[in-house]
This record gives structure tokens, C-alpha cells and sequence, in this order.
């Protein structure tokens, strides 16, 4: 039986993923805390992370086509990753993280980051490689705070990763 990798601990490796939503256009990725959205899903899907860490959202919204597996329609879609982090006592801390297509990062319904890293987004010579190319800090409250990546698409497969420079006194978890 083959083992699945173990990512670094540094890794969060514990999302749920909700199902996919149409947009216009993939810079359309919602800026705003999508509270409605998470109010309605009904079913969160446990996703496979990478050894990288990386949830290749792919895997779980789209079809089948030559073995890849692609959305239906050509249209843009975003979904949601979604996870907690209980922090012992209040800290910053910084989170790396890499996307594709397009991504607005919430920390307790706060935005912290929005972006668009799909094929020659950013400039001439972006193929829309996902790695941690992107960081921002998380200020965490004493307690359970809540971590969403709203992740959109437009063609070539979409994913997120992210990993914590400090894991003193936190424990991350899906609920």
C-alpha cells in the first residue's frame, strides 16, 4: 500500500473545501467576507494536501477530460477554503502562501490580502506556477480564529497552499 506524503509541519494541512460558485471573471473573486456563502454550504469536502502543502483544487471542481480534470463551460469559478487556528495567547505571525488563479485571503472576516496570479497576471514572464511567493501576517487573537482563501479560476487548473513561520502555542484544525 502506498503511503501519502507527509507535508512539513510548518504546512497547514488541514482545510475543508466548499463547493464551486460561478463569477464573471476570475479578477472577480469576492474582496468581501463571503458570510453567506459559508452560511450555505451544507457538505465541506475534506481535501488531499500535498506534500508542498498544496490543495490542488482541481481534483474536486470540475470533469474528467483526457484524464485532467477541467471546469464545464469555460466559465470562471471560486470556492472557499476554510480552516481555524487556536493561538494560546495573541501573536503575529507570518503566513507564506502560494495560489492560482486569483485569491482574497480572510483572517476573522477581515481581508488581509486580494490578488490575481493567473497566467501573465503579474507580468510578461508569470505562468501561473503556484508556490510561496506571497506572505502575509496573521494577528491572532487568543483563542480560535477563523482562516478563509477565496480561491478563484479561470483555465488551468487552480490551487492554494500556505505555511506559518511560527508554530509556538497554536494548533490549526478544520473543526
Amino acid at each position: 500500500m502506498e503511503q501519502k506524503p507527509i507535508p512539513p509541519s510548518d504546512v497547514v494541512a488541514d482545510w475543508r473545501l466548499a463547493p464551486s460558485f460561478p463569477i464573471s471573471a476570475v479578477d472577480a473573486v469576492p474582496t468581501a467576507y463571503p458570510a453567506r456563502q459559508l452560511a450555505e454550504v451544507e457538505s465541506w469536502i475534506v481535501p488531499a494536501v500535498d506534500s508542498d502543502g498544496l490543495v490542488d483544487i482541481s481534483r474536486y471542481h470540475g470533469t474528467k477530460f483526457h484524464g485532467r480534470r477541467t471546469r464545464e463551460g469555460g466559465r470562471p469559478d471560486w470556492t472557499m477554503l476554510r480552516t481555524f487556528i487556536d493561538a494560546q495567547e495573541a501573536k503575529r505571525i507570518r503566513m507564506s502562501f502560494g495560489y492560482s488563479d486569483a485569491v482574497t485571503i480572510f483572517l476573522n472576516g477581515t481581508p488581509l490580502f486580494s490578488g490575481n496570479s493567473a497566467f501573465l497576471a503579474r507580468n510578461g514572464l508569470d505562468s501561473g506556477w503556484i508556490g510561496f511567493s506571497d506572505a502575509v501576517f496573521l494577528d491572532l487573537r487568543e483563542g480560535t480564529n477563523e482562516l478563509v482563501a477565496a480561491v478563484a479560476e479561470d483555465f488551468g487548473g487552480w490551487g492554494f497552499q500556505a505555511k506559518l513561520d511560527d508554530l509556538t502555542g497554536i494548533r490549526i484544525h478544520a473543526k
